[in-house]
């Protein structure tokens, strides 16, 4: 979901979100870790949905599960048969602290907690768009992130030159690094 600064129920959405943050942040240590991917944007859509799909087509063994902070739109996602999870639910927070990787399209919000205090892999694709008017400043955010996907050589390049991100970090199709 879309945070909307002036909505209080967002704020309060955030805040909660932390605090099942940091209550189930211990299972991670005391409960086997699992093989799940969780995936995090504002609406389960682009490229998200394009790899739940790829996921959930295959049978790999994976889980995979999109997660949101917005009761209705989880409602909705789970009424559509969606694998789907909720920021302020213990109980799916807590699959969420033993997964084994949690995939973005536009930031961390509140899972910036598991990102700084755990080993789970972060990734995250955008939204297959090309950026615009912005600068590195802008993408602090995506530097402690293990991996950044990106469309191709040419957006790679622009990530490292103008978004300084590190060279090590950003993968475009086709390439290892």
């Amino acid at each position: 979901m879309k945070i909307n600064r002036k909505n209080h129920k967002h704020w309060l959405y955030l805040l909660r979100s932390a605090a099942t943050i940091a209550v189930t942040m211990p299972s991670r240590v005391f409960q086997k870790k699992n093989n799940a991917i969780i995936l995090y944007g504002h609406k389960l859509n682009g490229n998200l949905l394009s790899i739940y799909d790829f996921i959930m087509e295959r049978n790999s063994g994976l889980e995979v599960f999109f997660l949101t902070m917005d009761p209705a739109y989880y409602r909705q996602l789970k009424q559509d048969g969606v694998e789907v999870l909720h920021m302020g639910s213990v109980s799916d927070m807590a699959k969420v602290a033993r997964a084994g990787a949690i995939v973005t399209d536009h930031g961390t919000h509140t899972l910036i907690l598991y990102r700084l205090l755990t080993s789970i892999t972060f990734v995250d694709v955008w939204h297959g768009l090309s950026y615009k008017g912005f600068d590195s400043g802008t993408f602090k955010h995506l530097h402690g992130h293990d991996e950044v996907w990106v469309q191709s050589e040419t957006m790679k390049w622009f990530y490292i030159n103008n978004l300084a991100l590190r060279k090590n970090r950003s993968r475009s199709p086709g390439t290892a690094g």
